[in-house]
């Protein structure tokens, strides 16, 4: 009972809120300082290897943040999440 009133004072609340955004926070600058970055050679390495399959036409969109890379795929003529398996494979087998 004591906690249940504890919970509902309006110092409780801001303070939980408070206690929540600043996990959030640090959460995301851990992820954020955590991941590892590619180098210019090993971007430039998987693009050329995707560049080689027929699934992949073209260039991939974009990378962000050096970690994660958008790859197009022509619509109706290749199946999108059979080409994201084989470009995972493509790229793991690329270290």
């Amino acid at each position: 009972m004591l906690l249940f009133f504890f919970f509902k004072t309006p110092i409780m609340k801001r303070t939980i809120i408070i206690i929540l955004i600043a996990a959030c926070v640090g959460v995301t600058w851990y992820i954020a300082n955590t991941t590892e970055r590619l180098s210019p050679q090993a971007k430039s390495a998987a693009e050329n290897a995707l560049l080689e399959e027929a699934e992949f036409p073209a260039r991939p969109v974009w990378w962000h943040d050096d970690a994660v890379m958008a790859i197009g795929v022509v619509k109706g003529q290749t199946n999108p999440p059979h080409a994201a398996d084989k470009a995972c494979k493509i790229l793991k087998s690329k270290g």
